[in-house]
């Protein structure tokens, strides 16, 4: 991954150990392979067409009413009560949804929920007139603009885009939902939080309905309005060291790299963030270490530690020093791993911060206040802050002070 240039050539036992170390993070990543599988194109398949892997239930100790049958998802609600929701361990901003579905009777009644929050109705309706509560809508918010579903027990096709809080479509290429303003939830959604991440749910609690070839393809290379392209790809235009020596910091095919242990930290010159969501792609080796710094003081722990079970405070995304991630999400060490965070504070009310860290579009943070105490580290914020002021503004910062890493792919959104 990276250039070995900084090594002496008279030390060939630390080139031989740097690729031990890349071979071990590929060996150990595949073997507790937790993050998602994303093809060459972008998809990321959500169903394997065998059994349930990657889904669970909204209720756990609800009626289990989804089978797989015939390489499809088949929900088959009792007959004297409900089933229950059926909802994608992977969560998501902006992507594409493609999936094919199958209502076996007239009247049968579900759903797809992108983000959990806003409902496709999917509705044995064919032949009918469109309605607020018809196949295809956005459920009492955006009518379908037609009705192009096949008879009952035909499978139809499925496809949706959503950008921010614009939705858009298709019904077997027709597209029926055009440009829909997403300004509120549509009922029975799992959460009101909007600025988090959302998962796939599939609507079970109503009727029978099959579902295959769920897939998704998220769209993080160029987000909507409201964001900041942080770093533009070819130099660090917008970005200065944290401390006055040597600059370790170099732009190496599209990504700012750094070329040395023991180097510099890297910060945006800007530094007015308080409450902002913050995307960005890294790459490191097996075992080294670095940071994402929120505000320059919350860190979210970047760390080679693939194939690790279970991961501790000092793991990759864990509120380092605070909160350990509740699952090891990292891929593979040749792969670019995908974090989102999100950081949020009343600068007059709040004591304390409330943040998710999301790794691999798996939630390893689950939303949640940032408390002063700390379980490793004696910080109000996390180990190595700027200033470790909970209260303050600050800018988003890379650490370069331990060992090489790379990262890409950085956008900020501000939300004050």
């Amino acid at each position: 991954m990276f250039s070995n240039e900084h090594v002496r050539a008279e030390h060939p036992e630390e080139v031989f150990t740097m690729k031990m170390q890349r071979v071990m993070g590929l060996l150990l990543g595949a073997a507790l392979l937790v993050g998602p599988v994303q093809a060459e194109d972008g998809w990321i398949s959500l169903f394997n067409g065998k059994d349930k892997s990657g889904w669970h239930l909204r209720n756990a100790n609800g009626h289990d009413s989804w089978s797989v049958e015939d390489g499809a998802l088949v929900n088959t609600p009792p007959a004297d009560g409900h089933g229950t929701d059926l909802i994608s361990d992977l969560v998501f901003w902006n992507f594409e949804l493609e999936t094919d579905f199958m209502v076996p009777a007239m009247n049968q009644n579900s759903g797809v929920y992108l983000r959990g929050r806003y409902e496709i109705q999917i509705l044995g309706d064919h032949g009918r007139p469109p309605s607020g509560g018809g196949c295809g809508s956005i459920y009492q918010l955006q009518t379908a603009s037609s009705n192009p579903t096949k008879r009952p027990g035909e499978w139809n096709h499925l496809r949706a885009v959503i950008v921010e809080d614009v939705a858009n479509v298709w019904i077997n290429d027709v597209q029926v939902i055009e440009n829909c303003k997403l300004t509120r939830a549509t009922g029975s959604e799992l959460d009101r939080n909007y600025q988090l991440l959302g998962p796939i749910f599939l609507q079970g609690d109503h009727g029978r309905v099959a579902y295959k070839n769920i897939r998704v393809r998220p769209m993080e290379d160029n987000y909507g309005d409201g964001w900041i392209k942080a770093f533009n790809g070819k130099d660090l235009t917008g970005w200065q060291l944290l401390w006055d020596r040597e600059n370790t910091w170099e732009v190496r095919d599209g990504a700012m790299t750094a070329v040395k242990s023991g180097g510099n930290d890297i910060r945006t010159e800007r530094d007015d963030f308080f409450n902002k969501k913050v995307h960005v792609e890294f790459k490191v080796d097996q075992n080294k270490n670095s940071g994402i710094y929120l505000r320059g003081n919350y860190e979210v722990q970047v760390y080679g530690s693939f194939g690790k079970e279970t991961p501790t405070f000092y793991d990759a995304g864990a509120v380092y020093g605070k909160i350990a991630p509740k699952v090891n999400a990292l891929t593979t060490a040749d792969q670019w791993q995908v974090v989102d965070a999100i950081i949020v504070q009343d600068s007059e009310k709040g004591d304390v911060p409330w943040m998710e860290v999301v790794v691999n579009h798996r939630v390893v943070i689950p939303w949640q206040r940032i408390e002063e105490k700390y379980e490793t580290h004696p910080a109000r914020t996390t180990g190595g802050p700027m200033n470790d002021d909970p209260k303050v503004t600050g800018p988003l910062r890379f650490q370069g002070d331990h060992d090489e890493v790379a990262f890409r792919n950085v956008w900020i959104q501000p939300l004050d």
